[in-house]
C-alpha cells in the first residue's frame, strides 16, 4: 500500500535537472575504488535519507542525498562531470540537496528543495487510487 502523504512529500521536494548526454569518451567506472568504509558510509546515508523522508524533514534528506552522492564518489570517482559540478553551483543557494540518477555521469541530478527551481522537471505524483 502506498502512503500518498509521503508521496506528496517527496514530488513536492525533488526536481529533475536534465543533464547532457554523456560523452563518447566518459568512463565512470575509471579509478573504480569499491570498499567496505565507502559502502558503509552510502548506506548510512540512504539509511538517513529514508528517515529524513519519513520525519518529512526536507533539510535533513537534501543532507542525506548530498551525502548519498559523495560516498558514491568515493567508490567511482570519475562519475563526477563539470555538468554536475555546474549544476550544484547554480543551484547550490536554493537547495538543500542532491543525487545523480543512474549509472553516473548523464541522466539526471535530483535536486531537494522546498522552493521551485528553474530549468528543472518538477514530479508529480500519480493522482488515482491504484495501489502501488
Amino acid at each position: 500500500m502506498r502512503d500518498e502523504s509521503t508521496l506528496k512529500f517527496v514530488a513536492d521536494h525533488l526536481f529533475l535537472l536534465q543533464l547532457p548526454q554523456r560523452k563518447a569518451y566518459f568512463d565512470p567506472l575509471g579509478g573504480t575504488n569499491i570498499n567496505p568504509a565507502s559502502a558503509k558510509k552510502l548506506a548510512d546515508a540512504t539509511e538517513r535519507c529514508w528517515t529524513a523522508i519519513l520525519d518529512r524533514d526536507v533539510k535533513s534528506w537534501g543532507e542525506a542525498a548530498t551525502a548519498c552522492f559523495e560516498a558514491q564518489l568515493e567508490m567511482y570517482p570519475a562519475m563526477r562531470t563539470d555538468d554536475m559540478t555546474e549544476a550544484i553551483q547554480q543551484y547550490r543557494d536554493r537547495i538543500y540537496g542532491w543525487k545523480v540518477s543512474g549509472c553516473g555521469g548523464g541522466g539526471y541530478f535530483i535536486l531537494i528543495s522546498d522552493q521551485a527551481l528553474p530549468n528543472t522537471i518538477k514530479v508529480v505524483p500519480c493522482s488515482d487510487n491504484r495501489q502501488a
